[in-house]
């Protein structure tokens, strides 16, 4: 895979930190994941596609409610942390791709879904691989990000230490309008709920 510098940088930084990961993010991240994932309802043998994997905290979660999930990401060292994560116990693969070229057909997938991807994305990224999504799902679309400056001193820092170790795109992202940026790649949102400045949107893609 061919990526740009800015992604190169991005995917060099979830390599590095991909050991130590979930042992950071899982604590604050684990009632938004369930919750978001809520708002799905019975998934019970749908075929969902989950967006920026990473180290398959939304996957196995989808999964463990019954779907069957394919997990995608562009970083090796996460999805080998998701592998074993997931021992092969639960009906779940994960596969190293672009998000913004997904290697699917068009209508593969009943839902799909992206969590905290976006803001680390250069705009025209972001537009493709919801753009992607769209394309590739039948159903529903699930989208959690930022919707606004987080205020916890948490999430302060940490955005403040990964924006200068990373480089990625949160500043821009952020002064964005998250739901105009959905509507205009052809996803109508439904549901929209905030959690701690996260947004979680339930769309309906457009054909």
């Amino acid at each position: 895979m061919t990526y740009s510098w800015q992604a190169n940088r991005i995917r060099r930084f979830f390599n590095l930190v991909a050991p130590i990961y979930d042992f950071f993010v899982l604590p604050v991240m684990h009632s938004k994941i369930k919750k978001a994932a809520s708002l799905l309802g019975d998934i019970t043998n749908s075929e969902v596609l989950d967006v920026c994997t990473g180290t398959g905290i939304m996957a196995l979660e989808l999964a463990e409610r019954g779907a069957r999930v394919t997990g995608i990401d562009f970083s090796p060292a996460m999805l080998s942390r998701a592998n074993r994560k997931a021992k092969n116990l639960l009906p779940v693969n994960f596969r190293l791709m672009d998000a913004s070229y997904l290697e699917f057909d068009d209508n593969s997938f009943d839902i799909s879904t992206i969590c905290m991807g976006l803001h680390e994305m250069p705009r025209p990224q972001r537009y493709r691989t919801l753009s992607e999504m769209r394309r590739v799902t039948r159903h529903k679309v699930l989208v959690m990000d930022w919707v606004s400056s987080p205020t916890g001193r948490f999430w302060q820092l940490g955005v403040t230490l990964i924006e200068r170790l990373e480089g990625s795109f949160y500043e821009e992202f952020i002064r964005s309008d998250l739901e105009e940026v959905l509507i205009g790649c052809g996803l109508e949102p439904l549901v929209h709920e905030e959690d701690d400045a996260i947004g979680i949107f339930l769309c309906r893609p457009q054909k």
